[in-house]
């Protein structure tokens, strides 16, 4: 018999200021200059004092004859503080949670494991109305839970078994997709706005799972595995006109329902009589299948679910000199990045793999080396909607050195 109990208070105080430059529409031709410094396009006059004024032919400034930074829309671009009340927030979570579980073998073939887990959740969230009344908006999560699980496991050899798990869950919303504040995502250059009429999502979580042990070292399992969901939460493109299309939210959709099957295991050779030189390699795969239903769209894929995920890894170690050198391989199969509604379509994040390098050189029992190479590949990262190209870009190989000294 186990229990235990977990408190948990967070708090936070989120304030964002925003700039940026106001325009004449029929002036927007100053916005379409690509791959330019600031610099190259832009001269500052009529803002200040001792600016210069803006003469019609601007060569002799050293800028292209295109606009400035000026007092005024009809000349160039204004500088201007563009922050809004809703842009900050402030944000309080209280968890409490106790848990039970009850463990026990019979005959040493057969194990049952049954819990629950109590949790009292209040999260609230203040900040502003996005409309010009400057309303005060409050999201409030207030909720106790009883979440329940069962696992079975059935050792009917030496070496292999067979797992039954089943539990239920909850996904919450966090402080940033409750608030009704927006932050800037720096990937795709939109602002991201949060939803205070979020609701949390239940979810029944089913597994079937064999596993074989030949040894100390080798495994190898299989898995079938299911989830239902209600009211999950996803992110969609805001629907808007204008440069507010270009902006994303947060919703429910009505149900979920993933299921899909995995496959794990892993191999170790040994390379010298004392076991201290071995070479491992060890792989994961999962094949999934996500089915969501929400009013007014057909039905799709989960939001942020790939359709399949794969890892595979080389390790070598040598135990006597300290040296651990591993290459990782991961892929990604195609996900919706953000689903599109009102008749936009979803944005797709593209099938993408990446290969990482990681060394470790225990020098001593207090010092050790660690170096890492990431994304050696330079896969490309590319999101598509419609069909067509929405971003694309290269993230570039990155290399870290470290060195721990415990003392």
């Amino acid at each position: 018999m186990q229990a235990g109990v977990q408190l948990i208070y967070r708090e936070r105080d989120s304030d964002v200021s925003v700039y940026g430059f106001n325009i004449n529409q029929a002036r927007e031709s100053l916005l379409d200059s690509d791959n330019l410094l600031a610099s190259d396009v832009l001269y500052v006059c009529g803002v200040g004092e001792g600016t210069v004024s803006c003469p019609e032919n601007t060569e002799n400034l050293g800028a292209p004859p295109l606009g400035g930074i000026t007092n005024s829309p009809n000349t160039g671009l204004v500088f201007d503080d563009k922050t809004l009340a809703s842009d900050s927030y402030t944000a309080d979570l209280e968890y409490n949670s106790a848990y039970l579980m009850y463990d026990h073998t019979f005959d040493a073939t057969w194990q049952v494991i049954v819990g629950a887990r109590y949790e009292t959740y209040k999260q609230t969230t203040n900040t502003f109305s996005l409309q010009g009344s400057q309303a005060e908006v409050e999201s409030v999560i207030d909720e106790g839970s009883v979440l329940p699980s069962l696992g079975v496991n059935w050792f009917y050899s030496e070496t292999q078994q067979l797992r039954l798990a089943l539990s239920q869950t909850v996904a919450r919303p966090d402080f940033k997709e409750a608030a009704n504040a927006t932050f800037y995502d720096n990937e795709f250059n939109f602002r991201v706005r949060g939803n205070p009429f979020l609701q949390i999502s239940d979810i029944i979580n089913a597994d079937l799972r064999w596993e074989w042990y030949p040894n100390e070292t080798d495994n190898l399992s299989i898995a079938a595995f299911y989830k239902e969901m209600s009211d999950p939460i996803e992110r969609v493109v805001q629907p808007a006109s204008g440069t507010a299309g270009n902006s994303r939210t947060f919703q429910n959709s009505d149900t979920a329902e993933l299921y899909g099957v995995e496959i794990e295991g892993r191999k170790e050779f040994v390379l010298t009589d004392d076991y201290n030189q071995t070479v491992f390699v060890s792989f994961n795969a999962a094949f999934i299948e996500s089915e969501v239903s929400a009013a007014n769209q057909d039905t799709r894929a989960l939001q942020g679910q790939p359709e399949y995920t794969a890892n595979f890894v080389i390790g070598y170690d040598n135990i006597d000199a300290g040296h651990q050198l591993t290459l990782l391989f991961n892929h990604n199969g195609e996900s919706i990045a953000d689903v599109g509604v009102s008749g936009a379509p979803d944005v797709f994040f593209e099938a993408r793999g990446e290969l990482n390098l990681v060394y470790r050189y225990d020098i001593s029992e207090v010092a050790t080396l660690k170096a890492k190479a990431e994304n050696i590949l330079d896969a490309e990262v590319e999101y598509t909607q419609g069909g067509k190209t929405f971003q694309r870009y290269d993230k570039g190989t990155t290399f870290q050195i470290g060195f721990d000294w415990n003392f």
